[in-house]
């Protein structure tokens, strides 16, 4: 994915997203309401009205009415002509809750299906559970009536539901190793071992992973079984303490940063996304500890906003290529509508990015 679209802010991609979907005749006449509207597009409801708002300025929608619908003015507008998916996108956490390149990435590739002639919706889980059950996936499934399903960060438990169903699905990334359905993604642990590596050889030994629970239980993933196992090679003992439990919500995080300070306080965090490394950030100001004088911090994936908040520093991080991973899954449904079964699974390798946030540990 180029530069440009990471760059878009939520607002500019619900706004292309409406435009897309105005333009292939997806809705012809009239929007839905702002309420079921931000919940198919997994947004809130304030993010919707500007986006409106914007698109009435640029001449697309019209006032439709108390119920917040607006009338499409667009005389380019035509309903497609072309057969097409329904493609629901179930993202396991909120949309609110997931990182603003992960977010670019579920919208370009909303973006790039609907270009493709489908159709696509963003289901948000119901609440805040972290791990739905089957009880709850079977009424979203039956309640949206889509052909088929991209399923973003699934855990192996509902990965597996989603293999033993009848309509077809694709994991995007997760942990669907093992299981009889189509996955794509990025295999980090290699850039992760690498960074591990450069960790151990700038003198750490004190180094946690902050990652989710669907990494580290029923039992630990390939990302956490790399880390861990590129620890012991190391010769540094590893065990809960590189791993913590912890509840994955911004109190959560903070509980954790403050046990993990207290007694023996780590000299290098490796965390999962940009809210952890925002939220990092911000807890060590407030202990006036300097990255990476005081403690190295790597991040999965870069963020801008993270740049915003320590201007000049970098976070290392692993990159990726999103267009892999987005024509992968544009492959499967033009598979799918054609009636191929497709299951296979096609993984694309990360890189580490080493940068100002890793330091030699500190004395003792």
């Amino acid at each position: 994915m180029s530069a440009a679209v990471r760059r878009l802010s939520i607002i500019d991609q619900t706004m292309e997203h409406l435009r897309a979907g105005i333009r292939r005749g997806r809705w012809s006449v009239r929007l839905p309401g702002v309420r079921p509207l931000s919940e198919e597009l997994g947004v809130s409801r304030e993010t919707l009205r500007t986006a409106l708002r914007r698109l009435e300025k640029e001449g697309f929608l019209a006032e439709g009415g108390p119920s917040g619908s607006r009338l499409i003015k667009d005389k380019d507008a035509a309903p497609s002509a072309r057969g097409s998916l329904r493609i629901a996108i179930l993202p396991m956490q909120r949309l609110q809750s997931v990182d603003m390149p992960n977010q670019a990435l579920l919208f370009q590739l909303m973006h790039d299906l609907e270009a493709a002639g489908h159709s696509t919706t963003l289901v948000n889980l119901p609440g805040n559970t972290p791990e739905p059950s089957e009880a709850t996936l079977a009424r979203l499934v039956r309640e949206r009536g889509a052909d088929a399903w991209v399923v973003y960060m699934g855990s192996h438990e509902a990965l597996e539901w989603f293999s033993r169903q009848s309509f077809p699905s694709i994991a995007l990334g997760g942990r669907s190793l093992g299981l009889a359905m189509a996955a794509t993604g990025v295999d980090y642990s290699p850039a992760l071992r690498e960074a591990t590596r450069d960790l151990v050889r700038l003198g750490h030994r004190r180094i946690v992973y902050v990652c989710p629970r669907s990494a580290r239980q029923p039992e630990p993933g390939k990302l956490v079984r790399a880390f861990l196992d590129e620890l012991t090679v190391s010769g540094i003992p590893a065990g809960a303490y590189n791993i913590p439990d912890w509840e994955e919500t911004p109190e959560g995080l903070r509980r954790l940063l403050d046990s993990l300070f207290k007694f023996t306080p780590p000299t290098a965090l490796i965390l999962w996304n940009g809210l952890q490394v925002a939220g990092t950030l911000a807890f060590l100001s407030e202990r006036k500890l300097r990255v990476p004088g005081d403690i190295s911090v790597i991040s999965h994936l870069s963020d801008e906003q993270v740049a915003w908040q320590s201007p000049g520093m970098g976070v290392a991080d692993f990159a990726r290529d999103d267009s892999k991973i987005i024509r992968r899954i544009v492959r499967w449904a033009d598979n799918t509508a054609l009636g191929k079964e497709d299951k296979e699974q096609e993984v694309f390798v990360g890189h580490f990015t080493p940068s100002a946030s890793l330091g030699p540990a500190p004395r003792a």
